[in-house]
C-alpha cells in the first residue's frame, strides 16, 4: 500500500488535452444559429470539466468563414452556371480544403474530437498520424441532408468519407437517441461505441423568474429563417385558426426574412420581425409569448431552441419526428406535436397549447431539461467517456 508521504510527492495528473476539429469552411466559433451555439457549448462544457480543449474551426490558420464555399451563390451565378458543374466545383474545392490541414495537427494532444463535416477527414488523418484516439461526432445523415438542402455532386465519395470515419472512430458521439438507433441499424456499429451526448442549455436560464403569460395570446419563434426552419409553414397555419388568431413574434434574421415578412403582410398576420438581436433580448421577447413553436427541423435531431423554450417555461409545439421521442417518456407527453408539413395540424397544436397554458406537461419538460440537457450534464457525460478512452 502506498504511503501518504509517497502520494503527496507524486506528480499531479496532467489534464487530458483534446484537439477539436470542425473543418467545415463555412463555420466559425462565432457563427450564429444552432451550429455555432452547439460548438461553443461543447467546448465550454468540456473545459468546465477540467479538460484542455484547443479548437481548429473552419480553416487550419484562422477562425474565418470562407465565402468561396457559400452554399447559395449569387442570383447571377445561379443563372449562368449550370447546377451540376457548380456543385462539382464546390465539392472539388472542399476536397482540396480537407488536404490543407497539416497531418501533424494533433501532435502533443491526447485525442482528436472531430465534428463531422462534408468531404472532410482532417481530424481522422491527424489522429492517425499522432497515434491517438479518434472521436467522431456525427449526425449520421450528413450527406443525405446536404443532398436534399443544397445538392451534392459526389454522393458516393462523400458516403465513403462518412463510413470510413465511423468505422475508424474509437468513439462515435451523436446528439439524440434517434440518431444512435439509426446509426447502429444502418452501419452495424456496436452500441457500446456510440454515446448519446445530447445538446445543452445554460443552467442559469432555469434560475431566472418566469414572466406571467401575456394578456393577448402570442406565438414565438427564434431562428435564422433557413428553409428547413419551416417559417413559411408557420405563416401558412394562420388562416387555419378558429376565431381570432394570436399575434406572432419572429426573432432572428436570414436569407428569406424579406420574402417571409412580405408574405405575413399579405396574409394580414399581426407579426413582429425583430431581426438579429442580442441573446438576452431574444430570450426576453420569447418570454413575452404564450406558446413557443418549432415549425420544422431535422427528423433525427432536435434544435437547441427546444431546450431554451423549455427553460423559459412555455408550452412547446413541434413536429412529430423521432428526434423528440426522448422528451416524451413513460412520464407522459411534454410536447404538443403535430403532423409534419401540415399547416392545419400545426394550427390545431398551437390552439391546444394556448388553451392549456403552463400546465403539468410544461413543468415536466422543464424538469427533464434541467436535469439531463444542460451543458453541465452534457459535459459530464462526454468528459467521462473521453477520459476513459484516453486511459485505455
Amino acid at each position: 500500500m502506498q504511503s501518504a508521504e509517497a502520494s503527496a510527492d507524486a506528480p499531479p495528473t496532467r489534464p487530458t488535452r483534446i484537439l477539436l476539429v470542425a473543418a467545415d469552411p463555412g463555420l466559425t466559433l462565432g457563427s450564429q444559429g444552432g451550429a455555432g451555439t452547439h460548438l461553443r457549448g461543447t467546448i465550454d462544457a468540456l473545459r468546465k470539466q477540467g479538460l484542455v480543449v484547443e479548437a481548429v474551426v473552419g480553416t487550419p490558420e484562422s477562425d474565418t468563414a470562407n465565402p468561396v464555399f457559400a452554399q447559395r451563390p449569387r442570383p447571377l451565378l445561379r443563372r449562368i452556371v449550370p447546377k451540376h458543374p457548380k456543385l462539382l466545383g464546390r465539392d472539388v474545392r472542399l476536397l482540396l480544403h480537407a488536404r490543407s490541414f497539416p497531418r501533424d495537427l494533433a501532435a502533443g494532444f491526447d485525442c482528436v474530437y472531430e465534428r463531422s463535416s462534408y468531404l472532410q477527414d482532417s481530424g481522422l488523418r491527424a489522429a492517425r498520424a499522432a497515434n491517438v484516439p479518434y472521436i467522431l461526432e456525427t449526425d449520421a445523415n450528413l450527406v443525405e441532408y446536404r443532398r436534399d438542402t443544397w445538392g451534392v455532386a459526389l454522393p458516393r465519395l462523400a458516403q465513403r468519407f462518412e463510413r470510413r470515419k465511423e468505422g475508424a472512430a474509437d468513439l462515435v458521439v451523436v446528439l439524440t437517441q434517434a440518431v444512435r438507433n439509426y446509426l447502429v441499424e444502418r452501419s452495424g456499429l456496436e452500441p457500446a461505441r456510440v454515446l448519446v451526448k445530447g445538446l445543452g442549455v445554460e443552467c442559469e436560464l432555469f434560475q431566472q423568474p418566469r414572466k406571467p403569460l401575456p394578456e393577448r395570446p402570442a406565438v414565438g419563434f427564434a431562428g435564422t429563417f433557413q428553409p428547413y426552419h419551416g417559417v413559411d409553414l408557420l405563416l401558412c397555419a394562420w388562416p387555419h385558426f378558429r376565431g381570432t388568431p394570436p399575434a406572432l413574434r419572429l426573432v432572428g434574421d436570414g436569407p428569406r426574412r424579406n420574402e417571409l415578412q412580405a408574405e405575413a403582410e399579405r396574409l394580414g398576420i399581426a407579426a413582429t420581425f425583430t431581426g438579429m438581436v442580442e441573446r438576452d433580448r431574444s430570450l426576453a421577447t420569447l418570454s413575452d409569448c404564450s406558446v413557443l413553436v418549432i415549425p420544422d427541423s431535422s427528423p433525427y435531431i432536435y434544435p437547441i431552441k427546444l431546450l431554451e423554450y423549455a427553460a423559459l417555461g412555455r408550452p412547446v409545439v413541434c413536429p412529430d419526428y423521432p428526434a423528440f421521442d426522448e422528451f416524451d417518456r413513460g412520464q407522459g407527453n411534454t410536447l404538443y406535436r403535430f403532423e409534419p408539413h401540415n399547416p392545419g395540424a400545426l394550427a390545431r397544436a398551437i390552439e391546444q397549447a394556448l388553451a392549456a397554458g403552463v400546465d403539468d406537461r410544461v413543468e415536466r419538460l422543464a424538469a427533464l431539461v434541467a436535469d439531463e440537457y444542460t451543458w453541465d450534464a452534457v459535459g459530464a457525460r462526454l468528459a467521462a467517456r473521453i477520459r476513459a478512452l484516453v486511459r485505455t
